[in-house]
């Protein structure tokens, strides 16, 4: 953190936070950038996966979830 190659966000974006993240780099003094937004939620997609990419159905899914699966 002391050299600027790491930024703290928090979830769902905004400095000061518990999610370490690369810094942007080059650093330019005019224009030095940062992280906005560290990306979704961890977990975010996990039913449209578990649906679109694999197959399953909404009684699959909610069935892991009771089970503690997902």
């Amino acid at each position: 953190m002391t050299r600027g190659v790491l930024e703290e966000l928090a979830e769902g974006g905004g400095a000061g936070g518990g999610l370490r993240l690369p810094a942007l780099g080059p650093r330019l003094s005019e224009t030095p950038g940062r992280t906005t937004w560290p990306g979704p939620d961890l977990g975010a997609h996990t039913e449209e996966v578990l649906r679109d990419e694999l197959g399953l159905t909404a009684g699959d899914v909610e069935a892991f979830r009771r089970q503690g699966v997902v």
